[in-house]
């Protein structure tokens, strides 16, 4: 409940704020640390490779390479995920974005869909919000029902809140919770934009 009201107060925030017209880019390349559980240090985890391209002003593609590790390093499962993306201005500092996409595995055949909206909003010269609202769908088993932090046996809707620290033009540092079930993954990542 404590993250839904600060993504509601977030989502306050970024309707109200009007700074200094800066770009928000949807070219870069990041890796990302996310926890299963609260416990960011805890033994079920993911790391991802994650990148995004911008085709033109309105879309852009994106994909990401995860390996998730799951009690102490007993089993690993690789994934894939591949979407396209749609983003527009809503106000001077904040767009709109939305995403439709395809995650697979390579254990089984198996995989689903992902569907995400949400809104970046610049803050200041450094830093970056960013509000999901992300809908899954997965046939999967075993392993593999752990999917971007969630638990995909509870497949539906989650709610993420994450923040980009910009120590230039291309470097940032990312943090972001997730939630889902009252369960809430953290996540923390480094960012090259370019």
């Amino acid at each position: 409940m404590k993250l839904k009201t600060l993504i509601l107060a977030s989502s306050l925030v970024t309707s109200l704020t009007t700074l200094a017209n800066d770009e928000i880019d949807y070219t870069w390349l990041e890796i990302n640390y996310t926890n299963l559980q609260s416990d960011i240090f805890g033994s079920n985890y993911f790391i991802t490779l994650d990148g995004s391209y911008a085709i033109n002003d309105d879309f852009y593609l994106s994909a990401d390479f995860s390996q998730a590790n799951q009690n102490s390093g007993s089993s690993f499962e690789n994934s894939y995920r591949f979407s396209l993306g749609f983003n527009k201005a809503i106000a001077d500092k904040t767009d709109f974005y939305a995403e439709l996409g395809y995650r697979w595995y390579d254990s089984n055949s198996n995989g689903g869909i992902l569907a995400t909206i949400g809104t970046r909003t610049i803050l200041s010269d450094k830093f970056e919000l960013i509000t999901a609202l992300d809908y899954q769908d997965y046939n999967v088993s075993g392993f593999g029902d752990y999917i971007d932090g969630l638990n995909a046996a509870d497949e539906g809707f989650s709610l993420g809140v994450s923040a980009l620290y910009k120590f230039n033009k291309n470097s940032s540092l990312h943090f972001g919770l997730k939630e889902k079930a009252s369960n809430v993954s953290p996540t923390i990542g480094y960012r090259y934009s370019w």
